[in-house]
């Protein structure tokens, strides 16, 4: 049985390791170093890259050791984090300004908290933005465009990606051309590198509504979340194959009229206990609901809101990796932070 030994010695929230086994599902044994003390450690994320590299991620910096040995089967691990109540955050009086993107609607952030995307509605591309400081927006710089969508349609609105990064999600709704109101999948070749991006020819046409404004989905890929603008909903539906958006079908909406008012964008816990809606209705609010059933929209409660003060109209929403940074970005082009 084939064993690879590696040393992280400059600490990163990201560990590369390269180790030549020419194998699939090596099991792993992670070793941090906690300020001179060595403990075991949980990965926030695991990811074969391929059979000779394996990724994995921490919601810190670490620097430490990992013992890989061939055979086992690999999983992915997230964190699980949920918060009693939304109304207690509060603003770190720090922001990003975007002005220069003129009517963006669709934001990523990555779970290093060192990497973000943004969607331009108007032109219909992706930028990429990088964070000196891991989910420190104040530090974000501009890394330019990465990605021009023109070519699969118009009305670029929301993005998502798989947790490997080597699947990501577009939707598009333009209101007057049914043909160009679906989502669109694309493989990266390059994990994470948008620029590597190609379209899968792999679609879900959206016929449900003509109001989408963003899409998510569940942490394992067999849901996939749209809120709908006009209807005062968020629309699920089930992928038969996990992923693969041209298995997608209708599965219901969750109407949050008079109480959710017009939702923009959503965000759910990994284990899908809670789900955010961001909210344009004066005065936006960000609404917290728990779900007795996990990912099941049907099944949410309201928990708490907490309402946003700088914009009458946000449109797209974040959090960090733990939970513990919110990020609302509105249409005055700027990203707040606030801690939950």
């Amino acid at each position: 049985m084939a064993e690879y030994n590696f040393t992280q010695a400059v600490a990163a929230t990201t560990w590369t390791i390269t180790h030549n086994m020419d194998a699939a599902g090596i099991m792993i044994d992670v070793i941090i170093d906690n300020g001179g003390t060595l403990e075991k450690a949980i990965p926030l994320t695991t990811v074969e890259t391929d059979d000779n590299t394996v990724t994995i991620t921490f919601p810190t910096v670490q620097s430490g050791f990992a013992r890989l040995i061939e055979g086992g089967e690999q999983v992915t691990v997230t964190v699980s984090w949920s918060i009693g109540d939304i109304n207690t955050a509060t603003y770190d009086s720090k922001s990003y300004d975007v002005s220069i993107y003129n009517n963006f609607d669709g934001m990523y952030m990555k779970s290093d908290g060192l990497t973000f995307f943004l969607v331009s509605v108007s032109d219909n591309k992706i930028y990429q933005h990088s964070m000196g400081t891991a989910w420190d927006i104040s530090t974000a710089t501009d890394d330019g465009e990465v990605l021009n969508t023109t070519t699969e349609g118009s009305n670029t609105r929301g993005i998502d990606f798989k947790p490997d990064g080597l699947k990501m999600y577009i939707l598009k709704m333009n209101p007057g051309n049914a043909a160009e109101r679906k989502i669109e999948q694309y493989s990266l070749s390059s994990a994470w590198d948008v620029s590597t991006a190609t379209p899968d020819s792999v679609t879900y046409l959206i016929t449900e509504s003509a109001s989408m404004t963003n899409v998510r989905f569940s942490a394992d890929g067999d849901k996939m979340y749209l809120p709908d603008s006009s209807q005062d909903s968020v629309r699920q539906y089930s992928l038969s194959s996990a992923w693969d958006v041209s298995t997608a079908s209708y599965d219901f909406q969750q109407n949050v009229g008079g109480i959710g008012g017009t939702p923009r964008d959503t965000f759910f816990t990994p284990t899908g206990d809670q789900m955010f809606l961001l909210d344009n209705d004066a005065p936006p609010k960000v609404w917290l609901y728990d779900l007795s059933t996990a990912f099941t929209v049907t099944s949410a409660t309201l928990n708490s809101t907490f309402e946003f003060t700088f914009s009458d109209f946000p449109v797209v929403l974040g959090f960090s990796d733990d939970g513990s940074k919110m990020f609302i970005g509105d249409s005055d082009y700027n990203i707040y932070q606030y801690s939950t």
